[in-house]
């Protein structure tokens, strides 16, 4: 305080400065501004200093064991288990949101050309891939198969291969490679020949006895 100021002014002052002084005591405040001596830290200073030490003594870990850092945080294992489980619960929420998505989806591009267009070439796609692994499977079912046993066998194969064997009738083709039991047509012809070489044999006994 200058003394230039009145001396009522001055003890004013001083009583005020006690008050301000007493009152930062009781409330463990840092005191009154005009207190401060120009190598003093202001308050707030202090204060920040005591928080920055806080907050270093808060995140210090080096007091604690590696073991336990560790079993804070989950394996790889744990997470893709607790992925799963938590999958598998809420499965139903997860089916209704794709359909929503899907029927979204359908709904805004039912109309468009582009959308049709994909629709016909995603359809002729999955027909030729089913049909390229039928083939891919019957050639190897043919690759695999035992030789033919038979001739009727070898020739149904030869037929399925060609891709007529709807035109063919089975039983028919059975009867005429089979060679356990004689067609009609051909017994008919064995028992012509049959009766004309008996005729035959009559004839020659009937010159046999005239002579």
């Amino acid at each position: 305080v200058g003394g230039s100021d009145p001396p009522a002014f001055q003890r004013a002052e001083k009583e005020r400065m006690e008050k301000a002084a007493a009152r930062d005591e009781n409330d463990g405040g840092c005191g009154s501004l005009n207190q401060l001596n120009a190598g003093e830290k202001p308050c707030s200073e202090k204060g920040d200093g005591d928080y920055t030490e806080a907050s270093d003594e808060s995140v210090n870990l080096s007091d604690v064991d590696d073991s336990e850092v560790d079993d804070i945080f989950l394996t790889e294992e744990e997470k893709l288990l607790k992925t799963t489980v938590f999958n598998l619960e809420n499965k139903d929420y997860f089916e209704k949101q794709a359909a929503k998505a899907f029927m979204a989806s359908n709904a805004s591009n039912a109309d468009s050309p582009d959308y049709a267009r994909k629709l016909v070439e995603a359809s002729d796609e999955a027909v030729k891939k089913a049909r390229k692994e039928k083939q891919q499977k019957r050639a190897e079912e043919a690759k695999n198969a035992p030789p033919p046993a038979t001739v009727v066998e070898a020739v149904c194969r030869m037929l399925e291969k060609k891709r007529i064997s709807g035109l063919i009738n089975y039983d028919v083709l059975e009867e005429l490679f089979d060679t356990s039991s004689p067609s009609p047509k051909r017994s008919k012809i064995n028992t012509y020949m049959e009766g004309e070489d008996m005729e035959r044999e009559e004839g020659t006994e009937h010159e046999d006895s005239d002579e």
